[in-house]
């Protein structure tokens, strides 16, 4: 590792790091986040650790407990340069037993040249470790919500998440790129707390979807809702849960049975949250259909503008409609 060239890593990293806070905040392109974001690491006390076969994604952070003061950091990075048989990639791993954050950026590299190009001031890996610090900040990641047209096995449609830096398009430059207004409102909802991701989701999802059906753009009196979650990278052939209305339009909770399959998941396992629903509507008098995807952060973002960006009274409603043709 450079010969033990700490300073080398102190010296680089600074540069990185500065680098990193620049990117954060210059994502911010619509000016919503209510705080500026500063990383600040602890670069005279850079921890070498080893791995150990079968180390998950946080057992560094928590290997190496002992040398970290829980009470002053949140968050561990881990820079491996050296990929071994057995080692998975590097990601986001959450929060550890002892309450330490982790996030493990894998660099692998064959030299000191290849170091160099990780580490400072040509930051390759900048840009994937602010898609992280998201993660750190409370976010999902929103391509788990994509689905291309050929593995809708209902319509045969394909889904596009929102454009934004939790899409996959972390490495694009930051002229290019931006924190959607979604991103920046879970931001803004988890500010400099410890954060834990499903939770945030679960708190600050709509009450309620309402859903109202037209045929040709006239109200549909009476109609059938199935609802077809991504499973496997695939929507469908099984329907996940359906509903019925007498009226033109319906709502569903969309913690029971939609999002969540109970309302104790929320509350005991917040991260099993479905990503993308298929919505099929189908007129009770005509039998034709229609239909619309919803993704769980169209719902989440609802209930970040009502309850905390711009606080109403009453429930939040996400509203949709389904245009039968």
């Amino acid at each position: 590792m450079m010969n033990n060239d700490m300073e080398f890593f102190r010296n680089s990293l600074a540069i990185q790091w500065d680098e990193i806070n620049k990117r954060f905040n210059g994502l911010d392109k619509k000016g919503i986040l209510k705080r500026n974001y500063i990383f600040v690491p602890d670069l005279e006390d850079i921890i070498v650790f080893k791995y150990v076969n079968g180390d998950s994604n946080w057992d560094v952070a928590e290997n190496y407990k002992n040398q970290i003061d829980i009470n002053k950091f949140q968050l561990v990075v881990s820079y491996d340069f050296f990929q071994q048989v057995d080692e998975g990639s590097g990601g986001y791993g959450g929060k550890c037993p002892n309450g330490l954050n982790h996030i493990k950026v894998t660099c692998y590299s064959k030299n000191c040249d290849e170091i160099r190009k990780y580490a400072g001031i040509e930051g390759l890996s900048d840009e994937s470790i602010v898609h992280e610090l998201g993660h750190f900040r409370g976010l999902i990641d929103t391509y788990l919500c994509e689905l291309n047209a050929s593995d809708n096995l209902i319509n045969n449609q394909g889904f596009q998440a929102e454009r934004g830096n939790m899409m996959g398009a972390c490495y694009e430059p930051t002229e290019t790129i931006e924190w959607s207004e979604y991103e920046m409102y879970v931001i803004n909802a988890t500010g400099c707390d410890n954060c834990d991701i499903g939770k945030t989701m679960a708190k600050y999802l709509a009450n309620d979807i309402e859903i109202t059906v037209t045929e040709d753009g006239n109200p549909v009196n009476g109609f059938t809702i199935n609802c077809y979650k991504k499973q496997n990278g695939k929507i469908g052939p099984n329907i996940y849960h359906g509903y019925k209305s007498d009226t033109d339009r319906i709502l569903i909770n969309p913690i029971d049975k939609l999002f969540y399959w109970s309302a104790w998941e929320p509350v005991n396992a917040p991260w099993t949250y479905e990503n993308l629903i298929l919505v099929e509507a189908i007129s009770q008098k005509t039998d034709k259909k229609g239909y619309t995807f919803i993704p769980v952060y169209e719902v989440h973002k609802q209930g970040l503008k009502d309850k905390l960006e711009n606080p109403i009274t009453g429930r939040s409603v996400f509203r949709t409609t389904i245009d039968i043709k």
